[in-house]
């Protein structure tokens, strides 16, 4: 009797130990898992910032597009006064930094 509880007990033995490795690998692998999860929520949040980004900087680039526009036509009809030429509805008049102008 003896003998045979000996033999179960180190087959329980022989059991136990890749039983032991195997709750050990599988409490590595939670452990990377979760940081997996929270490196990709740190690239979600980066992503965000960065989508927020390129929209105002989108925006930004329309708003310096119509001001280059605004531009381009009071330096125009700068440059046609300047010559002494008559601009029909130029665009000084027009702009709150200039004083109406006469035509």
């Amino acid at each position: 009797m003896a003998s045979s509880v000996r033999s179960i007990t180190d087959v329980a033995m022989k059991v136990k130990t890749p039983v032991d490795d195997i709750d050990r690998g599988s409490q590595e692998e939670a452990r990377g898992i979760e940081q997996v999860a929270k490196v990709i929520v740190q690239i979600q949040g980066v992503t965000q910032t960065n989508a927020s980004s390129a929209e105002e900087s989108a925006a930004a680039g329309e708003q310096l597009s119509a001001q280059s526009q605004t531009l381009r036509g009071i330096v125009r009809d700068l440059s046609a006064l300047v010559g002494g030429q008559h601009v029909e509805g130029h665009l000084f008049g027009k702009h709150p930094a200039f004083g109406a102008l006469p035509s």
